[in-house]
């Protein structure tokens, strides 16, 4: 929320063993705030999440359908930067790229990194 950071943090071997999982393993979202709180999410590592299977979730709206991995900063002061996934795979596929990932992204990430 406002005034968040999130700084400096390793995420390390999670594998989603559901057959059925609900949302995708990936979903990063900021919202600005009127009051101009700054959030922060830089410097993250994300290694070896593995995810084989599809989020089974029903469309959520009419707008944004079925839940993606997503990464989505709200402004230039809301954003997410210096981020690497490594040893990522989801579907069965190393993500090397946001496409391999199916994800939904805008303007405000920086500095995002896929390494196998």
């Amino acid at each position: 929320g406002p005034g968040a950071a999130i700084r400096n943090v390793l995420v390390d071997t999670v594998v989603i063993e559901d057959p059925h999982p609900a949302f995708p393993p990936f979903y990063f979202t900021m919202e600005g705030d009127p009051a101009g709180k700054k959030q922060v999410m830089e410097n993250v590592v994300i290694q070896n999440v593995v995810q084989p299977h599809p989020g089974v979730t029903v469309a959520l709206d009419e707008k944004r359908g079925k839940p993606r991995n997503t990464m989505l900063g709200s402004d230039q002061d809301n954003l997410f930067s210096n981020i690497t996934f490594k040893n990522c795979r989801y579907l069965g596929k190393v993500l090397k790229s946001f496409s391999d990932g199916d994800f939904n992204t805008n303007g405000f990430v920086r500095d995002i990194r896929f390494e196998d």
